[in-house]
């Protein structure tokens, strides 16, 4: 792990994004959600995984300062979370499918957390969801609106992974252009 001077002033640069896209996030009502891993992705093609892994702990540590709520701080803490395994598969030497797959897993990970444990905190509840498919599509085949409930949480998750994947991928090519990796 190298600890120079811009090692370190990009992984504050990084954590202060981080806090400040997860405000912005919150005030437009989570329409940002999917771009909370990106400060970290980026700092983490530059990085090594190890110094990624610290300034995930630093912006995760910032955000249970700052904003102090617990939605938040679990909101980076998933979201961060995402983003480190998306840095580790991508110093890998994997097919961009199996990356993509890691990730997808990464990101069921995070929703599951977040529907069981959190899922008031979030508006994204596995009853709020069942309700929107009664409501939207009166159905009343219990096991139907079951399956469609479930459908709906993993074609989210899987747009979820690709828009992270399709952002990152091109705001890292944007970068190469100006910084060399």
């Amino acid at each position: 792990m190298r600890k120079t001077t811009r090692s370190i002033t990009d992984g504050a640069i990084t954590a202060t994004l981080s806090v400040m896209l997860l405000l912005v996030d919150r005030l437009v009502a989570g329409f940002l959600m999917s771009f909370l891993p990106l400060p970290l992705i980026v700092y983490g093609i530059y990085y090594s995984i190890k110094e990624t892994i610290l300034v995930y702990v630093v912006t995760v540590l910032l955000v249970a300062i700052f904003p102090g709520q617990l939605s938040t701080t679990i909101l980076m803490l998933m979201y961060g979370l995402i983003a480190v395994i998306y840095v580790g598969v991508s110093k890998t030497n994997l097919n961009k499918y199996l990356k993509f797959l890691f990730l997808f897993f990464g990101v069921t990970l995070c929703w599951i957390v977040m529907i069981t444990g959190f899922g008031s905190l979030f508006g994204l509840s596995f009853e709020l969801t069942k309700q929107e498919i009664i409501t939207f599509l009166n159905i009343t085949d219990a096991n139907l609106i079951n399956i469609l409930a479930i459908g709906v949480i993993v074609v989210s998750m899987i747009l979820e992974t690709l828009i992270i994947t399709l952002a990152s991928e091109f705001i890292t090519q944007r970068m190469k252009l100006h910084r060399k990796v």
